[in-house]
């Protein structure tokens, strides 16, 4: 299941004027044909079942799967923490795509502003190289 870039825009919650100036607009490849994309935009809102994902997995009027990663994010935050965020933050990385989806998705179904600030950080680096658990370069520090 995705949702679609245009619908998006013609709804108002992502501007056109965003979408253009948005990277990598080029046809669309193999993968997103496979997936039923209009526009290589367009994102996920429900994976479907694969064996590699095991028993992780729910029923659903789309068939066996589960949320995808922006569906779960948006979730959570609104049962969390209510419909409007004051501030939302996360890493730089985090900017685009997944914090526009999960936006889009919010104000689609809310119809109202999902985070009023956005606060993105930099990324902390260890020698010149980015900080990261799957890299290994990671300062564990004793809190007493």
């Amino acid at each position: 299941m995705l949702m679609e870039i245009f619908s998006l825009i013609q709804m108002g919650i992502v501007s056109m004027e965003k979408f253009i100036n948005m990277e990598n607009i080029e046809a669309l490849n193999d993968e997103d044909n496979a997936l039923g994309k209009k526009n290589q935009k367009d994102f996920t809102l429900w994976k479907a079942w694969k064996e590699e994902d095991g028993d992780i997995t729910w029923e659903s009027e789309w068939g066996n799967g589960r949320p995808a990663w922006h569906t779960e994010c948006a979730v959570l935050a609104t049962k969390s923490l209510g419909n409007a965020i004051d501030i939302h933050c996360g890493g730089i990385d985090l900017k685009f795509p997944h914090h526009e989806n999960e936006t889009a998705q919010v104000e689609a179904l809310l119809g109202a502003t999902f985070s009023n600030y956005w606060l993105h950080s930099k990324h902390l680096t260890l020698e010149e190289e980015k900080m990261s658990k799957s890299l290994g370069n990671t300062v564990n520090f004793l809190i007493y």
